[in-house]
């Protein structure tokens, strides 16, 4: 019998280059990770993603009250609707002048956007590792909502609301949701429950 393990053939160096340049995000990712998983500063990683959570459906579950000051009160009775404009083509209340049915497109938009575009999100996280999506998504949404307070009418908000908020909140969304499992391993379904009550605790 031929016991002698089967020698595999070297890889040539430039291949090797090219497999690590490839995943760089997944090294980095498993140097920082510690030996010891199921606590200590993986505690500190559920928190973040609480957080994380908690910024993302709490943006979205606010739109109720934000919907009231986008619309401008009838002439009249002061009932919501369809308002008057200025004679820049601003509503004269603050509001957009839009039906109740186009300004509700603002939250469709965010949502359809946030919940179409996971798979661009998947890949990278893949590609470029949690924190760093994380970042871009924090200036992303930062910059989007920025942009949005200055926006007079709902076109631009769509842009900004609709479509850069939506964006920010499937980066975050999926970068915290893929982080915390790495960090823990008997505890995981645990840790993971903890992270997501920031959703509901954003309602």
């Amino acid at each position: 019998l031929d016991l002698e393990p089967e020698l595999q053939p070297a890889q040539p160096e430039e291949q090797r280059g090219a497999e690590e340049q490839q995943q760089p995000a997944q090294l980095e990712d498993k140097q920082q990770q510690p030996e010891q998983l199921d606590g200590g500063y993986g505690w500190l990683i559920v928190f973040g993603a609480w957080l994380t959570f908690f910024w993302v459906f709490g943006l979205f579950y606010s739109f109720g009250v934000l919907f009231t000051s986008f619309l401008c009160p009838k002439e009249g009775d002061g009932s919501l609707g369809e308002g008057s404009l200025g004679d820049a083509g601003v509503c004269e209340d603050g509001g957009f002048g839009a039906s109740r049915g186009v300004t509700s497109l603002l939250q469709g938009v965010a949502m359809a956007t946030m919940n179409s575009t996971g798979w661009l999100g998947g890949a990278l996280v893949d590609r470029w590792g949690q924190r760093r999506i994380i970042i871009a998504a924090a200036a992303l949404g930062t910059g989007s909502i920025l942009a949005a307070s200055f926006c007079t009418s709902v076109v631009p908000m769509l842009l900004t609301y609709g479509i850069g908020a939506g964006l920010a909140n499937m980066l975050a969304f999926i970068a915290a949701g893929s982080l915390v499992p790495a960090w823990f391993s008997a505890r995981r379904s645990y840790a993971q429950g903890w992270a997501f009550t920031g959703s509901g605790m954003s309602n």
